[in-house]
């Protein structure tokens, strides 16, 4: 009896058995922390509508200039602000760039309404695209909106030999982690894409559309760039891929 009752005081006092090992755990490293700390500090990601900044969404006014003083307010906002084109809109364009560098923390741009190009001739320049991105480090550009080129009037301007340059839909120049995704490009006047001197390029779930018969419309055109990622992008024009002037359809 009394062996029994040591034995149950014994067990009483013995140290609780280990949990059972869990799931490795992530590392914290002291960057994390730091940016975590800024997204604390910071709250809520600030959102900026182009609607706010003069936009008209009709698809009949250029609103090129209110996208201009809409881009220049994110790139001049800290806490991952994202610039919004919102849905049920339709946002006519002439000549567009969002230029950098941004001097704070990654940018975002989601695109939910419609982008269009002005229905003319609307440049003689060479090498020139419709809308450019160009010196920006930590840029995220996706949404379900579409950017549509207006090619057509480019097109027949081409086959008539009235036009020697025809310009890009969307060009990145010299730019630094860059993402695309799940966008919608058509009927770009020449090339749907440029990349142009930036590395660390990732293009994911895009969808680039012309007619077969519209005269050099490639889908992508990479050159002097480096780690450029293409993956799950589907594309309908002639040309699928170039890079540094030759096509490779395996890329």
């Amino acid at each position: 009896m009394v062996r029994q009752q040591q034995a149950q005081v014994a067990r009483a006092r013995a140290p609780p058995p280990d949990p059972p090992p869990s799931a490795e755990q992530p590392e914290i490293t002291p960057f994390l922390l730091f940016l975590l700390s800024i997204r604390l500090v910071a709250g809520a990601s600030p959102v900026i509508n182009v609607l706010d900044h003069g936009a008209a969404g009709d698809g009949i006014h250029d609103d090129a200039q209110a996208f201009g003083r809409a881009w220049m307010a994110v790139c001049s906002t800290i806490g991952w602000p994202t610039l919004l084109v919102p849905p049920g809109k339709t946002f006519l364009l002439s000549e567009v760039s969002f230029p950098g560098p941004c001097p704070y923390d990654i940018t975002h741009l989601q695109v939910e309404g419609n982008i269009v190009a002005p229905d003319k001739l609307w440049t003689s320049q060479i090498s020139t695209s419709w809308i450019s991105f160009t010196n920006i480090t930590a840029l995220v550009v996706d949404g379900n909106g579409q950017i549509d080129g207006r090619g057509p009037v480019w097109w027949d301007c081409k086959k008539k030999n009235k036009c020697d340059n025809v310009p890009s839909l969307l060009g990145i120049s010299g730019c630094v982690d860059f993402e695309m995704r799940g966008m919608k490009l058509l009927n770009s006047p020449g090339e749907h894409l440029i990349v142009d001197r930036s590395k660390w390029v990732r293009l994911k779930g895009l969808n680039f559309t012309s007619p077969a018969d519209s005269p050099y419309t490639d889908g992508i055109y990479i050159v002097g760039s480096h780690y450029v990622e293409v993956t799950g992008t589907t594309i309908g024009t002639g040309n699928s891929l170039n890079q540094d002037g030759k096509l490779d359809l395996a890329a």
